[in-house]
């Protein structure tokens, strides 16, 4: 049997796509499976920083779910047809497994680390016979199809989304297992969680469940929004170990501060760091009797400080949730299904071609829980934060969804009488698009009119910024003598046929393929032709696009009005920065830069800011999961090191400017927008 599967062949290079062959069916006790999804969990991702945990050349992935497809005999206990989520290896007869232990299996690494069951291993090979490392957690689900011993396949209701519960077999379930399991948490139960990522999350999610009042420490404003919204108090853990809490001043010392939110201190403390300070923390926050579980693997010795221990405090380590998959994880789907464990806002789905941008991702910190979707299969009907936070090729959600929410705001704009910005073609994308097409367009549709605080308000914003940096890309090319335009994540951007634009002029529109498809699709329809010569680059700003765009004509030796509007706070900050190198490194003396940023601070501040609010409760968007809320690169200073000059302006200083715009209010999400212009000077030309 030949099927595609994403293979790993060396620690340091990419996965990649091949054809594999598998060269017998399914034994005694196996079934056959149709991948439909496969989650993608940090074990995988640790072959490559851990020589000899698994035999390379191997397919990964250990989060699978799908359909029976063929089955090893009558005692497999499942049929074909039957949708199934394969969990972790185990042998079935020691005593552990016998007493209903089988994450502490005496085989364990063997089967699950380092390449499964000897006995299988000539029958996975590459397409030219070469062996493969099989069945890694008794899977290997990177792929379209993955043998498994039964015993790893628990069968769950067909009606759910299957392409999405392969991450119930292992990290969900390890989450989930430590608080029903290992620590038994009920109703009025504290419990901190220290890590809110796939696990730590669905331990959060878990907890909530059972009735516990949960802390989630973090250093990432975006983790511990979504674990706010998933019912738990946030924590943030900055570096060097000093927390705060948004809203509240910083403390000196992190127990200190969970005993105070806790009454005293919590219950059991859950670690999925492996940070030995982080570990002492959650030991000092613990009540008398209380117990911690770690579930990351230690690397090093931990050294624990004098009275950590004292009281009848106690650690121990955590594997797979000290679950029993069969038993845990139908009652996990059973948990979703009444809306008491949400993990679908945890997933973000990516073509199993896409492996490879899912790991950087991943690896990033961009996503949560990446889930691999095989050619073929379904997928895709729940989306998340993390999908949301790098965006969707097209319009219909995520960042692509805020192109249109940009377009209704101009359209507004555009039929005012004493309008900014005059944008004809704006409330034709919002009419062409099922999700915004009863948006409004005009203010007279729009409740309370200037007043409301989502269309008002974002229409004074929009309407300013579109008129400022229209006037900024003509002064770059009218007197700075520019003839080349790039617009960076152009969206809807409709500059090219609307401006007046002098002969000569290039404007280079990169952004997703499906946006760019969007757009001329709905000025195709229109009697309209672009008043200059207008180059569409269809790739992701995460891609090489700087070859992209010299591939399409681009000049290095000429100047060139840049523009990055609304873009940079949905990077991540290391593309950010890696954008900002690339057009210095592009840009001849004489170009012009203008880009928008959000100042260094605590997003969460605003989470509760009359326009945050009105974004998500009218129309859907919850720009706080869309932004990325790293730490932010100091781009404007980079420049300015770069030999540019910057100036930095607020919205407010152009309100006053043109006398109509937005204005500060209380509790204002665009306090900290900042609107930066820069210039390269020609050579010899004084700064």
């Amino acid at each position: 049997m030949r099927f595609a599967a994403a293979v790993l062949r060396s620690y340091e290079s990419p996965f990649t796509l091949e054809e594999v062959m598998l060269h017998a069916g399914p034994g005694d006790g196996e079934v056959l499976v149709k991948i439909a999804g496969c989650g993608m969990c940090r074990t995988d991702l640790a072959v490559r920083h851990s020589a000899g945990r698994s035999p390379l050349p191997a397919v990964l992935g250990h989060e699978g779910a799908g359909v029976v497809v063929e089955t090893g005999g009558p005692d497999t206990g499942l049929s074909t047809g039957d949708h199934v989520v394969l969990s972790f290896d185990s042998c079935g007869h020691c005593r552990n497994c016998m007493g209903a232990a089988p994450a502490y299996c005496d085989s364990f690494p063997t089967l699950n680390l380092f390449g499964g069951r000897k006995e299988h291993a000539a029958r996975f090979t590459d397409a030219d016979g070469g062996a493969l490392a099989p069945r890694w957690f008794g899977q290997s689900s990177f792929a379209e199809y993955a043998m498994v011993p039964a015993r790893n396949a628990v069968r769950v209701d067909p009606t759910l989304p299957i392409e999405l519960l392969g991450p119930l077999g292992c990290g969900f379930l390890t989450g989930a297992g430590a608080v029903f399991h290992s620590f038994g948490v009920g109703p009025g139960d504290t419990i901190a969680v220290y890590g809110a990522g796939a696990v730590g999350l669905a331990a959060v999610m878990a907890a909530t469940a059972a009735g516990a009042v949960t802390v989630a420490v973090d250093r990432h404003p975006g983790r511990l929004a979504l674990a706010e919204r998933l019912h738990a108090i946030p924590l943030r853990a900055a570096s060097g170990g000093r927390p705060g809490l948004p809203g509240l001043p910083d403390l000196p010392d992190l127990p200190d501060r969970i005993r105070h939110l806790t009454d005293g201190g919590t219950h059991y403390a859950l670690d999925t760091t492996g940070s030995p300070q982080l570990i002492n923390d959650a030991l000092r926050a613990l009540r008398p009797t209380g117990h911690l579980g770690l579930v990351a693997r230690l690397h090093t010795p931990l050294p624990l400080e004098p009275g950590t221990l004292d009281r009848g405090r106690r650690i121990s380590h955590i594997c797979e949730g000290d679950a029993v998959p069969g038993l845990l994880i139908p009652r996990l789907t059973r948990l979703w299904q009444a809306g008491r464990f949400p993990f679908d806002q945890l997933i973000r789905t990516y073509p199993l071609t896409d492996i490879n941008q899912a790991e950087r991702d991943c690896d990033a910190g961009r996503v949560v829980k990446p889930v691999l979707i095989p050619a073929g299969a379904k997928g895709g009907h729940m989306t998340d934060t993390a999908h949301h936070n790098t965006g969707v090729e097209g319009v219909e959600e995520g960042v692509g969804l805020t192109a249109l929410m940009v377009a209704a705001a101009r359209a507004i704009e555009t039929h005012r009488h004493d309008s900014l910005a005059q944008d004809i073609y704006a409330e034709h994308f919002v009419h062409a698009a099922p999700a915004s097409a009863d948006w409004p367009v005009r203010i007279q549709q729009v409740p309370d009119g200037d007043a409301n605080p989502l269309w008002g308000r974002f229409a004074r914003y929009f309407g300013l910024r579109t008129r400022v940096l229209d006037d900024f890309l003509l002064q770059s090319v009218r007197a700075g003598g520019a003839r080349q335009v790039v617009l960076l994540g152009a969206g809807l951007d409709s500059r090219a046929f609307r401006l007046d634009w002098p002969p000569g002029c290039v404007i280079f529109e990169i952004d997703r393929e499906g946006v760019l498809e969007f757009k001329h699709k709905v000025l195709g329809g229109l009697p309209t032709t672009p008043k200059a010569a207008r180059v569409p680059i269809p790739l992701d700003l995460r891609a090489d696009w700087a070859a992209a765009l010299t591939d399409a004509g681009f000049d290095t030796a000429a100047p060139t009005a840049w523009l990055a509007e609304g873009l940079l706070f949905y990077l991540p900050n290391t593309s950010e920065t890696n954008l900002i190198h690339t057009v210095d490194r592009l840009s001849a003396g004489g170009s012009a830069l203008a880009f928008e940023v959000k100042l260094e601070k605590d997003l969460l501040e605003y989470r509760d800011s009359p326009l945050y609010t009105a974004t998500k409760h009218q129309i859907g968007i919850d720009l706080l999961n869309l932004f990325s809320l790293e730490p932010r690169p100091d781009s404007a200073g980079d420049l300015t090191s770069k030999g540019w000059t910057t100036t930095v302006r607020t919205p407010f200083d152009y309100t006053r400017r043109h006398g109509r715009g937005p204005r500060p209010e209380h509790n204002d999400a665009l306090a900290g927008n900042r609107w930066v212009f820069a210039h390269r000077p020609r050579p010899g030309q004084r700064r």
